[in-house]
């Protein structure tokens, strides 16, 4: 067997150390690569933990504020706008990602008129609730009716997000993270949305904060409340984390991805190693990932982000060493180098040296990022401890005590308004309990609070009363405690907010008791205070209890919209009253209308209103003010007394024109007898058969047709000669029948329509007759050349006072059993102004006539003590009816008997004859005398009385006229019996006779002669006393 060549051997062994030296540097070679990776791994892991934990910072800086927010609206009784506005301003500059805070209360469809009017009087006066009606483009429309709004009345800042308010988030398109936050009662954050802004695709989302007031007794949450919005963009909210990590520059990209969207997640934005932030079309996520991607979960308000770090190929280059390589060079060189001992010695130590050298580069690097971590936990230390000073400075200026306790009850944290109230120091409070601090029933009463929450572990409020050190009284608080939860959810302590309402109770209390007083000074009015819109339905926002009284209807009918004051007015009258409020608010002032409405009874009420037009600060109106007052009873006591004063005024008319008629019959009668008497005395001088007897008879009938005349005047002014007996009504129109039938037009046909067994009424025959002419006669006229019917009806009536009051001049006349007598026409009628004035003396309608026939008729009834009514229409026809009291005993006529005078007739004796009309004087003295009697005449009561004292034995008998100036006829008689004269007297009067001896009937009246008189007359009546 042969051996190799030495040289070939020693090729071999060479060949086989330079194989095992590759082998060995090979290994090592991997083996320091796989170190190298995990150390970069290592560096880079531990890079992305401090990126997130100032991602975490920055995210609890902007929670920080949202909180603050919620506080703002849960402890505030009211939130004004400024308070949103002071808080944002405090905020904006550090925290730029936060777009705009928003809040929007929950507002039932009873409560939206009133938000909306509240907002406009705090400026905005185009305010009105809106629903999104295209969220692409952004538009809006009034809101339709619903249940329930949430919309946004505060936002800020104001001007880029005007808008936005009046906006019900309800109808938007966060409905479903508005629900969860709702139910939950958490922070809910929406999905990546485009966000309205005057920018065109401005990305971001909402966070929603819920807000509900202090928890009700025993714990009870309280009532939700509203929604607190923070507005974020997406952009600069990226810049800002790419701010706060400025030490990652030129390390690694940064990629957010919200994995709680469906279908593998949304990726928001990347951040680059160079700070440049890409919102619109990021890179997908398949396409960003890379060697040594880092994935860390990023837990955000309700919402699964993901954020994914990828080093920089610049960073990962600068971070790799050369160790591995050189030791591979060093295996390799070792090995080829022992054939040069010398050499590779050499070679070897700078090798080590540079190796060391190396190395130390290498530590200074190490410990250099060791610096730079140190430094940024620092940072984020003192970034933790501002955040927790400036919520400490939000605590120490809440006007309310705020405190934080661990398990056991001690205090961890309090702000500056709990130390003040109890006057401590914050410091005394810190890890003390509250045995150690406070009275014992006051200690007690804060560790049942506390026990009460952590034994349930939820919120709970209740109300407190204590007594304060140097308060004056009792303090009232309303307390309200919640768990404090780590991240696994396990409770480490409470926090406890109390608010001082003690002012609050007092004016509660003193509102309630202004309001009962108020309500009481109300309820007292003569009517109902109202405040309302100036509407169609007149829409009412407060009403006293006086409606109820008013209208039927309380109220609260008013108020809750089920009723309307324009339903219940009378149409006719509504014009006036829109009419009557524009005009007052259009001259800012009061007004004052009356108007009727229908009570709910049906009965039409008269109200007067009184109010006044309540405008708001800008000079629009917000509503109407007044007192509706019931004036029914004033208008119909208005209506009575007018109907009264006319009523008088009418008997004082008729009155007046009585006197007047009758004063022109006297004077007229006492022409007619002078006229009648020298006719008579003319034609007996002359004899029978001469020429001139033909001319006195045409002269003593023409006086006895102005003495019928004259008697109707007086018939009128009721001073007519009546002679009484018992008539019946019945008889009296039937034995009148053929004169009225003849008197009537020949077309018109007479129907009589008489009762039997009619009672008799005491009545002048002759004046009954003439009422039935004169009625008769009048309807016969008013058919005129018609066919017309008259129908003549007689009846019996119980008559009550009211109907005898309502009859022609209102007369009092006593209730009783009445004879009636009715003539009715179907001619053309007459108006009411007619009507008025028929009765009127010389008023007449026809051509012809006189104008006496109705007045005369008018007259007899009221000297009889009867009833006139008139009913008349426009062609209907008419009716007059007149009511007689009706008699049963038999009755004596007031007419003397007189006996006829002898055709020579023989005085004897002397007679007083007193009369101021000279003519009656001459006739009455000159008959007497023709006929063998003495006569001393007297113009006046006082020369009457003369000759009388002068000629008392001498006088056998005195006639006396009744009026006359001076002394009248009645006191003359008076002062005659006075002196002790006892003659006989027979009274001369153109007046009736009843009225005559009515006067005169306890002076010892003998007889009554009527004027005119005739000698015949005047003969009869003086015979007896002078024979």
């Amino acid at each position: 067997m042969s051996h190799p060549r030495p040289k070939l051997r020693a090729w071999l062994i060479a060949l086989g150390i330079f194989a095992l030296g590759a082998g060995l540097s090979g290994i090592a070679f991997y083996v320091s690569s796989q170190a190298e990776e995990l150390r970069l791994k290592e560096d880079f892991a531990r890079r992305v933990q401090n990126r997130v934990a100032a991602l975490d910072a920055v995210m609890q800086r902007y929670n920080v504020v949202l909180e603050s927010t919620r506080l703002l609206y849960r402890f505030s009784e009211r939130p004004e706008r400024s308070d949103l506005v002071g808080v944002f301003a405090q905020f904006r500059e550090s925290y730029p990602g936060l777009m705009a805070l928003e809040w929007a209360p929950l507002v039932t469809q009873a409560e939206r008129a009133g938000v909306e009017a509240a907002v406009r009087a705090e400026g905005f006066p185009g305010f009105v609730l809106k629903d999104l009606v295209d969220p692409e483009r952004a538009e809006f429309q009034p809101a339709a009716e619903h249940a329930q709004y949430l919309p946004i009345i505060h936002c800020e800042p104001l001007a880029a997000n005007l808008p936005a308010l009046g906006f019900n988030l309800l109808t938007g398109r966060t409905v479903p993270e508005i629900a969860v936050a709702r139910a939950t009662d958490r922070t809910i954050m929406t999905h990546r949305l485009r966000l309205f802004s005057p920018e065109s695709n401005v990305q971001g989302f909402i966070v929603y904060l819920p807000v509900r007031e202090k928890a009700g007794p025993a714990g009870a949450a309280g009532r939700f409340r509203g929604i607190v919005a923070g507005v974020f963009r997406l952009d600069r909210l990226l810049a800002d984390f790419a701010h706060d990590t400025r030490d990652g520059r030129g390390v690694l990209d940064m990629l957010i991805v919200d994995d709680s969207v469906r279908n593998g997640g949304e990726v928001l934005g990347l951040v680059g190693q160079d700070g440049r932030i890409q919102v619109d079309d990021p890179p997908a996520e398949k396409a960003f990932v890379a060697s040594h991607t880092v994935w860390a979960p990023f837990p955000v308000w309700g919402r699964n982000w993901e954020l994914l770090f990828r080093p920089t190929p610049q960073w990962l280059a600068a971070s790799r060493s050369a160790e591995p390589v050189k030791a591979l060079g060093l295996g390799l060189l070792a090995t080829g180098a022992l054939a040069l001992f010398v050499y590779g010695r050499v070679r070897r130590s700078l090798v080590i040296e540079s190796q060391v050298a190396e190395r130390t580069a290498e530590l200074r690097q190490t410990q250099k990022l060791l610096e730079e971590d140190i430094q940024q936990r620092i940072a984020a230390e003192q970034a933790l401890k501002a955040s927790e000073g400036r919520l400490q400075g939000i605590l120490d200026h809440s006007p309310s005590a705020i405190f934080v306790k661990d398990v056991a009850g001690r205090y961890v944290l309090v702000n500056r308004q709990l130390a003040r109230m109890w006057q401590r120091s914050p410091d005394e409070f810190i890890g003390q309990d509250d045995a150690k601090l406070f009275a014992p029933e006051i200690a007690t009463s804060f560790r049942d609070g506390d026990q009460r929450m952590l034994a349930t572990n939820t919120p709970i409020q209740y109300e407190l009363t204590v007594h304060l050190p140097g308060a004056a009284g009792a303090t009232t608080a309303i307390v309200q405690k919640f768990p404090l939860r780590d991240a696994e959810g396990r409770v480490y302590g409470l926090c406890g907010i109390s608010t001082d309402i003690t002012a609050r109770k007092q004016a509660e209390a003193e509102l309630q008791e202004n309001r009962r007083q108020l309500s009481n000074l109300i309820s007292q009015l003569p009517g109902a205070a109202f405040r309302c819109r100036f509407d169609e339905k007149l829409t009412m926002l407060f009403a006293s209890e006086g409606l109820l009284a008013l209208t039927g209807y309380p109220a609260e009918d008013y108020v809750a919209g089920r009723m309307h004051l324009p339903q219940l007015t009378v149409p006719d009258d509504r014009p006036i009253i829109r009419r009557g409020v524009a005009q007052a608010i259009t001259d800012r002032r009061p007004f004052e209308i009356e108007y009727r409405l229908t009570h709910r009874n049906g009965q039409e009420k008269w109200v007067l209103v009184r109010g006044r037009p309540i405008y708001d600060e800008t000079g629009g109106l917000r509503f109407l003010e007044g007192l509706a007052i019931d004036v029914t009873a004033l208008k119909h006591a208005e209506q009575q007394k007018l109907a009264i004063e006319r009523k008088l005024l009418a008997a004082q008319k008729l009155e007046s024109l009585g006197v007047l008629a009758g004063g022109i019959a006297h004077d007229f009668n006492n022409i007619l007898t002078s006229v009648l008497a020298n006719a008579s005395l003319a034609r007996h001088d002359a004899g029978a058969g001469r020429p001139v007897d033909r001319s006195l008879e045409q002269i003593e009938h023409a006086a006895r047709r102005a003495a019928d005349l004259c008697q109707q005047m007086l018939a009128y002014a009721g001073k007519g000669k009546i002679v009484t007996d018992r008539v019946s009504l019945s008889e009296l129109v039937r034995g009148t029948a053929a004169l009225l039938e003849v008197t009537i037009s020949k077309s018109t046909r007479l129907d009589l329509r008489l009762a039997p067994g009619l009672p008799p009424v005491l009545a002048d025959v002759t004046q009954l007759r003439q009422i039935v002419m004169n009625l008769v006669i009048n309807a016969s006229d008013a058919i005129m050349s018609q066919t017309g019917l008259i129908t003549v009806t007689t009846f019996t009536r119980e008559a009550d006072a009211a109907l005898l009051h309502s009859a022609l001049g209102n007369p009092d006349l006593p209730p009783g059993t009445y004879a009636g007598l009715e003539v009715t026409d179907n001619g053309n009628g007459m108006a009411p102004e007619t009507i008025a004035r028929i009765f009127e003396p010389f008023f007449t309608t026809k051509f012809s006539g006189r104008g006496l026939g109705l007045s005369a008729v008018l007259g007899i009834v009221q000297s009889h003590r009867g009833a006139l009514f008139v009913e008349s229409q426009l062609g209907r026809g008419s009716t007059f009816r007149l009511l007689l009291p009706a008699t049963t005993g038999p009755t004596v006529s007031s007419a003397p008997p007189f006996s006829t005078p002898d055709e020579r007739v023989r005085l004897h004796g002397t007679a007083l004859v007193v009369d101021d009309e000279e003519a009656v004087r001459s006739i009455a003295t000159t008959v007497l005398e023709i006929h063998g009697a003495t006569i001393f005449p007297a113009a006046s009561g006082e020369a009457a009385l003369e000759l009388l004292r002068a000629n008392q034995e001498k006088i056998s008998l005195v006639l006396l006229d009744m009026t006359m100036p001076g002394l009248s006829g009645e006191d003359t008689l008076r002062r005659m019996r006075m002196l002790g004269a006892r003659q006989p007297v027979i009274l001369m009067s153109g007046y009736s006779e009843s009225e005559a001896m009515q006067r005169s009937a306890n002076l010892g009246v003998a007889g009554f002669m009527q004027k005119p008189f005739e000698v015949d007359t005047l003969l009869a009546k003086v015979k007896p006393f002078l024979t």
